[in-house]
């Protein structure tokens, strides 16, 4: 039995389908139309009227003093009510300042809070199909979040008169929160310039306790967020921040036992600064000074000294720079042991200086020749002395980080 594809009649299908599927497209389209301004009208007043009988249905037995959290102990009833959820997204987080001298952290924090309200529910059937609303948030209640550290401030940038809330008809509530917040951070200055700090910010609810009310923190991946400077995490000219790392944690105090939220921030210093305004310098002013001190070889010591005594000077005003910015630590920073080794070298080298001539003398008495030939002190401490410095140079960038 023989069975004959006509290829005409296939094409001429494929070709009718895809007619038909453009055309109810197309048809589909026209069906949403622009308004005239008379139905527009119409439409908005009837959102209107549909919108102000919502908000009066929501609240008009509402009392936003009254938090929607069951408080009951669990034996009064036969089975256990969870504890009120309130989920924080971390959206972004913006360093302004790190005060090194008086350990203070400075950063913009944005936060979306959520919640579910079930006193803030509704049928979108009985209102038009409106499925959210937007209120001011004065007039429903909110999360009181507290800022832990007591030496903590939090400005909130977002005005009085901005200050609203997105409600859905299922009860949950999403609330912006922009702080400034500024709190203390133990700072561990040790491996400065190419230190790597971690700073905490802890916040929560100081009066209901943790069997009543929890958190639930997520922190977004960096690459959803890497092009938007709206959304991350974000340093400054100085500092690099890292993903931050969020928990919860469980604290008890004299009344209950709570729980809050505690956000980690890792900061890594970018050191160009320090390297083109105080390192390098260092180190090549060092060099310079022990050339010219014995390079020179017409043995006048006073001229040596007074070079070495003006390297010292401009060495003290490079370290009192760093004593500033620096808080007084137990340990002494990498680069503040830099300038000091610098400084303790140069010191050396005015010394040895003076006893350059006495050594040239004592070299005459040598019996071989040739061992008074080779034997050049001015030579053999400029080698020294610049190993020394170069090594100093060279143990400080030992413990520059891969991020530098």
């Amino acid at each position: 039995m023989k069975i004959f594809f006509n290829v005409d009649g296939f094409f001429f299908t494929i070709i009718t389908i895809f007619l038909r599927v453009t055309l109810a497209g197309n048809l589909a389209k026209v069906k949403i139309r622009e308004g005239t301004i008379e139905e527009i009208e119409s439409a908005m007043s009837h959102f209107y009227a549909e919108n102000h009988h919502l908000h009066h249905a929501l609240l008009a037995e509402y009392h936003a003093h009254l938090a929607p959290i069951y408080m009951l102990d669990h034996n009064a009833t036969k089975f256990r009510v969870p504890s009120f959820k309130i989920y924080v997204n971390l959206i972004n987080a913006k360093l302004m300042d790190i005060n090194e001298a008086n350990e203070l952290l400075s950063m913009i924090i944005d936060l979306e809070v959520r919640w579910r309200d079930i006193r803030l529910r509704w049928k979108p059937g009985n209102f038009s199909g409106i499925e959210h609303i937007v209120l001011p948030e004065a007039i429903i209640w909110t999360p009181d979040f507290v800022y832990y550290d007591q030496a903590a401030q939090a400005i909130n940038l977002i005005p009085e008169e901005a200050r609203y809330v997105r409600i859905y008809s299922t009860g949950e509530v999403v609330q912006p929160v922009m702080h400034l917040v500024r709190t203390s951070c133990n700072l561990n200055m040790t491996e400065f310039p190419f230190d790597i700090q971690q700073c905490s910010v802890a916040l929560g609810t100081l009066i209901y306790a943790a069997k009543e009310i929890s958190y639930q923190i997520n922190v977004p991946e960096f690459n959803e967020y890497k092009k938007s400077d709206t959304f991350g995490w974000h340093g400054n000219s100085e500092w690099e921040v890292e993903k931050p790392k969020a928990e919860r944690i469980k604290a008890n105090n004299t009344l209950v036992k709570y729980e809050y939220i505690n956000i980690e921030f890792t900061f890594a210093r970018h050191p160009s600064f320090f390297m083109a305004v105080i390192i390098w310098p260092v180190f090549l002013l060092n060099s310079l000074c022990i050339l010219g001190m014995f390079v020179d070889k017409t043995g006048d010591c006073l001229n040596k000294m007074i070079l070495g005594l003006t390297t010292l000077m401009a060495m003290a005003v490079e370290l009192e720079i760093i004593a500033e910015e620096m808080p007084k630590t137990e340990k002494m920073p990498l680069l503040a042991s830099f300038v000091f080794r610098a400084i303790n070298l140069i010191a050396l080298a005015s010394v040895v200086i003076l006893f350059v001539p006495k050594i040239k003398k004592a070299r005459k008495k040598l019996p071989d020749r040739h061992a008074r030939k080779l034997f050049q002190p001015n030579f053999i401490f400029l080698v020294i002395f610049e190993t020394l410095n170069g090594l100093n140079f060279w143990w400080l960038l030992s413990h520059k980080k891969p991020h530098s």
